[in-house]
């Protein structure tokens, strides 16, 4: 996903972050599988909300259990407990923003 950085009102430059997530039951993989774009949607809801509250702070996350967490109770309220088990949060690359 890529995630704009702005600084003083403009885009300074674009942070790509890569959610990955486990599904530990198999019978549940197709049920998420079709929630992809609802899981996009949840997932960049909970990165912006770490923007604001300050788990992200010029592209870097600053709180990664917590933007987890944000991303983990999303997660529960549309499949239940247990069925992601893991979910890895890694910063791929920045990119200067078009001048």
């Amino acid at each position: 996903m890529m995630v704009p950085v702005v600084n003083a009102g403009r885009i300074e430059k674009y942070t790509q972050v890569e959610v990955n997530l486990e599904v530990g039951d198999a019978l549940k993989l197709g049920e998420v599988q079709l929630s992809i774009p609802r899981l996009h949607d949840a997932i960049l809801t909970a990165i912006y909300k770490g923007v604001d509250e300050g788990w992200i702070v010029r592209g870097n996350i600053a709180n990664v259990p917590a933007l987890r967490r944000r991303i983990d109770d999303s997660v529960i309220a549309m499949f239940g407990k247990d069925v992601v088990t893991r979910i890895l949060i890694t910063p791929i690359a920045r990119q200067s923003s078009l001048q």
